[in-house]
């Protein structure tokens, strides 16, 4: 199980270097200094993604409008 600080460094689109031993493959350890060195994605770089995928999910009726709304000004906010 990993520890929740590790996974909690974790950011979306990092790559992390996993490696196990073949004698026990359910134990695997996380390079920590790759983690470390990832870069931080910028909010504003990201945010036009952001948008279009709330926009999708708010077509497709898996989100609320309300709940749309919230997200995209709390996205907008971020830039």
């Amino acid at each position: 199980m990993p520890s929740r600080l590790l996974v909690a460094q974790v950011r979306p689109g990092a790559v992390l270097h996993v490696h196990y031993g073949p004698k026990s493959p359910q134990r695997l350890t996380v390079d920590t200094q790759a983690l470390a060195a990832a870069p931080t994605p910028s909010a504003p770089a990201h945010a036009p993604e952001r948008l279009a995928e709330l926009e999708e999910l708010r077509r497709q009726g898996l989100v609320s409008e309300e709940e749309y709304e919230r997200k995209r000004h709390k996205t907008i906010d971020q830039l």
